[in-house]
């Protein structure tokens, strides 16, 4: 259900096959309106999720992209947060910056976490800076008030005892690797690959033919595999 989801949602919403640009709402079988901060945040989170249902690569590359043009056009250039609307939208008298975690979490909590994960996906240290740098700015509400800004709290946790990684590679990896996320294991990224995969940061140098290896680890330095 989630991949036809996010296939319905490429095909219709984007502006052109070959930009990241979207829309925000379809209705009648047209797309209408310049997506938003929100829309792209949640679009990123879905796709870092997807991953680790099916673990078809595809989809943190999509990941990257959308990310890559969220900072490209959403960016303040004075700060660190990202506006809710692209620099390209003119009908509107001043561009706002969402903070709060409210029933919907704000676009940029959603993105702070977004770029911690794929900082480590794809070993881009300024994106973890930036996510880090974010979170900073605002240490002292979140502590203060965590109960409206949730996704900043829940950052700050992540931030305080480390991303877990896992790697699960070899001979029936997939399955394994589906084992382990069918339990709730917070502040991780899981990647998994049957076969050899040096791209990734978490995969190099882990797949030794005809074995089934499971590794944990942080900051890409792990223990002995299992």
């Amino acid at each position: 259900i989630a991949e036809r989801n996010f296939t319905f949602i490429e095909l219709n919403f984007k502006k052109s096959m070959n930009s990241a640009e979207m829309l925000h709402t379809f209705k009648n079988g047209v797309a209408r309106y310049n997506a938003f901060l929100d829309d792209y945040a949640y679009l990123i989170a879905a796709c870092i999720q997807l991953y680790e249902a099916n673990f078809e690569v595809i989809y943190l590359e999509k990941a990257k992209q959308y990310t890559m043009y969220v900072i490209e056009n959403f960016s303040d250039i004075d700060n660190l947060f990202f506006f809710f609307t692209h620099r390209d939208q003119k009908d509107i008298i001043v561009r706002k910056k969402e903070i709060y975690d409210g029933a919907i979490p704000s676009g940029n909590s959603i993105m702070a976490t977004n770029l911690s994960k794929l900082s480590i996906i794809f070993n881009i240290r300024l994106w973890q800076e930036r996510s880090f740098g974010m979170l900073s700015v605002l240490l002292n509400t979140v502590i203060k008030y965590p109960s409206s800004f949730g996704i900043w709290a829940s950052l700050l946790l992540q931030n305080t005892f480390g991303l877990n990684e896992i790697a699960v590679v070899g001979s029936d990896s997939l399955n394994e690797a589906k084992k382990i996320t069918s339990n709730y294991i917070p502040y991780k990224i899981i990647m998994s690959s049957a076969v050899k995969n040096e791209i990734y940061p978490i995969l190099k140098g882990k797949y030794f033919t005809g074995k089934l290896l499971i590794y944990y680890c942080k900051e890409y330095k792990c223990i002995n595999p299992f």
